[in-house]
C-alpha cells in the first residue's frame, strides 16, 4: 500500500509488466482472510514460535553455529562459518543429513544457510534430528 498517490502512480509504472495484476479470485481470497481468517492466523503464529524455540533449542548444541534471529519471517539464517562444514555448508548438509538448505553463497552469504521452519512441527523435528547428527 502506497498512500502517497504521486508515489504510488511512479510505482504502478515502473512496475508495469513485471508484477502480475490482481484477479477476481484473489479479491475474494483476500476479503476472506481479512474477514474470517484471525483464528487461523493466530494457529499458525503460535506454531512459527514454537517451531523457532525448537529450532533455537538444537542450535544451542551445535557448535560453531549460530542463528540470527528471523524478524517478520519464517527463515531462518544459520551462520556456519566457525562449524567444521564452514565449506560448503549447504551441499554438506544435503549430503550428510538429507537435510535440502538455501545456500547462503546464493544470497551473497557463503557460509550461511537459510532454513524455512514454516513447516508441521513433525517435519522441522525429523530435520532437526538428522541435522544433529552432522552438526552436533
Amino acid at each position: 500500500m502506497i498512500a502517497d498517490d504521486t508515489l504510488r502512480e511512479r510505482f504502478q509504472r515502473a512496475a508495469a509488466g513485471l508484477l502480475p495484476g490482481v484477479n477476481v479470485l484473489g479479491l475474494h481470497a483476500a476479503e476472506a482472510a481479512y474477514a474470517e481468517g484471525e483464528v487461523w492466523r493466530q494457529a499458525l503464529l503460535t506454531q512459527l514460535r514454537d517451531n523457532l524455540a525448537r529450532l533455537e533449542r538444537h542450535v544451542a548444541g551445535w557448535p560453531g553455529v549460530t542463528l540470527s534471529p528471523p524478524q517478520s519471517t519464517y527463515l531462518a539464517w544459520l551462520d556456519l562459518r566457525g562449524s567444521a562444514l564452514a565449506e560448503s555448508p549447504q551441499q554438506r548438509l544435503l549430503e550428510e543429513a538429507r537435510v535440502a538448505l538455501s545456500d547462503g553463497a546464493d544470497f551473497g552469504w557463503p557460509g550461511f544457510v537459510r532454513l524455512n521452519f514454516g513447516t508441521p512441527s513433525e517435519t522441522l523435528e525429523a530435520a532437526l534430528a538428522r541435522l544433529d547428527r552432522v552438526l552436533g
